[in-house]
């Protein structure tokens, strides 16, 4: 019999030797302690003839201390606290999600990478190659310098894109946009910027009643290099001295104001003409806006021939961004309008050819192998 199973049968044990009261009371009470641990250890023992496992560290948790409920799962499976079947579905559909994405992407790298490798490129001494050019600065110099001589050939050119800024240039007017549609604005120009330096074939891309103080200027003013390494890469816009410069930068005969509004469409991209693009963010809330200023300015004014080539079930309003790429993709594709709506309209607008009624899959090869790879699985 062990000393603790002697201190329950025969109690607390007496002090035979003359030490003072206080300290027979001081082990009189640690035997009782001693006695009331080794029950809670005895009640939560499976059997109480089991030796002990392990001793006790002081370090180590209390038994009755929980864990988190996924890592109970993955450690104690069934005796775990179980999620609801609404849970678990969710959680189930999720994995599944990801698990497909996953596999997407590795799809469309092994598909490049076997593409590379057919056309018989060396993919390692490409890398190579690449990391040399990157440690010694090179390849970047190469690529500013080949975009600055795209860029160069705009110099005799009168025609290009512009962004009409007056709606969120006027704080007071009837037409002017809220904060948060400005700040909308200035992301869609940033993008405009973007697609505008990687086409094939840029364009003078101008932004009209664009000067400090307002909103839009204000917010693309914050990027680093605006607009100093702008400017070098087809990019104008008035010095601010005049709060409409629309036909001040153009010549008045060359613009063409687009807006859905018009009665006439626009067949084809003339290099000569400067296409307006009306910078509105208004959520469908300003009626009117791009055509009553065409209007009042004696501008000619287009619509897009959108209803010639597809149907759209969605709403036909496109941001500034879609409607600059789109007039990209037209010069780009030799005025086929049809293969550049396929390519820019976003797929979330259900779009469908109008010659046979079958659904429009987006042509860019990124959203095709999208397309593609959700039909597989």
């Amino acid at each position: 019999m062990t000393q603790l199973d002697r201190s329950e049968s025969e109690g607390p044990p007496v002090s035979t030797s003359e030490e003072p009261t206080a300290t027979t009371s001081i082990a009189v009470t640690n035997a009782i302690n001693t006695t009331s641990d080794k029950n809670s250890v005895d009640n939560d023992s499976p059997s109480l003839s089991s030796p002990p496992e392990s001793s006790a560290s002081p370090t180590s948790p209390s038994p009755l201390q929980t864990q988190n409920p996924e890592d109970a799962n993955a450690e104690s499976g069934a005796d775990a606290p179980k999620l609801s079947k609404s849970a678990a579905k969710k959680l189930a559909r999720k994995r599944k999600i990801q698990e497909k994405h996953r596999m997407r992407k590795l799809r469309a790298k092994e598909n490049k990478r076997a593409a590379a490798l057919a056309s018989g490129r060396d993919l390692d001494r490409e890398r190579k190659d690449q990391a040399e050019r990157e440690a010694a600065g090179t390849g970047r110099k190469r690529r500013q310098a080949a975009e600055l001589a795209r860029f160069e050939g705009l110099t005799g050119r009168s025609g290009g894109i512009c962004v009409d800024c007056a709606y969120a240039a006027q704080p007071t007017s009837d037409a002017a946009m809220t904060q948060r549609e400005m700040n909308s604005l200035s992301q869609q120009i940033m993008y405009c910027y973007s697609l505008n330096r990687r086409s094939r074939d840029p364009v003078r891309f101008s932004v009209t009643s664009l000067r400090p103080g307002t909103v839009v200027y204000d917010n693309l003013n914050k990027l680093q290099g605006f607009p100093d390494n702008w400017i070098p890469r087809g990019f104008t816009f008035g010095d601010g001295k005049e709060l409409d410069d629309l036909t001040t930068l153009h010549d008045k005969d060359r613009l063409v104001y687009l807006t859905s509004d018009s009665e006439n469409v626009l067949k084809e991209i003339d290099d000569d003409k400067v296409y307006v693009i009306g910078g509105i963010v208004d959520r469908n809330r300003l009626k009117r806006a791009a055509i009553t200023r065409a209007t009042d300015l004696k501008i000619s004014h287009a619509r897009l021939p959108i209803d010639d080539y597809v149907e759209v079930k969605m709403t036909k309003v496109l941001t500034v961004n879609h409607v600059f790429e789109l007039l990209l993709k037209v010069r780009d594709n030799g005025n086929d309008w049809k293969q550049a709506l396929m390519e820019v309209l976003p797929l979330r607008k259900d779009v469908k050819e109008k010659t046979n009624g079958e659904e429009c899959t987006n042509m860019d090869e990124r959203k095709k192998e999208r397309v593609q790879g959700t039909d597989q699985e």
